[in-house]
């Protein structure tokens, strides 16, 4: 008998916790719905209700990394750390175009190295392609 109604095909039955695995770990209503509403033909399960534990699989997937802290803790020193970015006009420092920020990023670390006597250790950027470019990456 050919259903046209019916999606796929299984020949297999198990435990709702064998199937959740098969099928990718599908949520378990949706397992239950296609049993029901029989989309799967020959999905059986032998223990439909059953399911008290924890899927490790589903637990990680679903695990997320934090937020990125919005305060920093560590403490820099001078010219350790210079975290840079291009925005709006600049008391001083005007750029018509984004080609001109390698010229102006020289004149302004060179700026601050000789104001502060201290060398530039680490200088870090939101890696836009004002700063990622040849000439910038020579300079680093």
């Amino acid at each position: 008998m050919v259903d046209h109604e019916v999606a796929f095909a299984a020949v297999a039955s198990g435990s709702m916790w064998v199937w959740h695995h098969w099928l990718g770990h599908l949520h378990l209503d949706a397992i239950r719905t296609m049993v029901q509403k029989n989309i799967v033909n020959g999905l059986n399960i032998t223990s439909p209700k059953d399911f008290d534990h924890v899927c490790e699989g589903c637990v990680l997937s679903k695990s997320h990394w934090l937020p990125f802290p919005k305060v920093s803790n560590t403490i820099y020193l001078k010219m350790e750390l210079v975290v840079m970015d291009i925005t709006g006009p600049i008391v001083g420092w005007l750029l018509e175009k984004k080609e001109e920020v390698a010229s102006a990023l020289k004149e302004v670390v060179a700026m601050l190295e000789r104001q502060l006597g201290l060398k530039l250790k680490k200088m870090c950027s939101d890696n836009g392609t004002e700063f990622v470019n040849s000439v910038v990456e020579s300079f680093c």
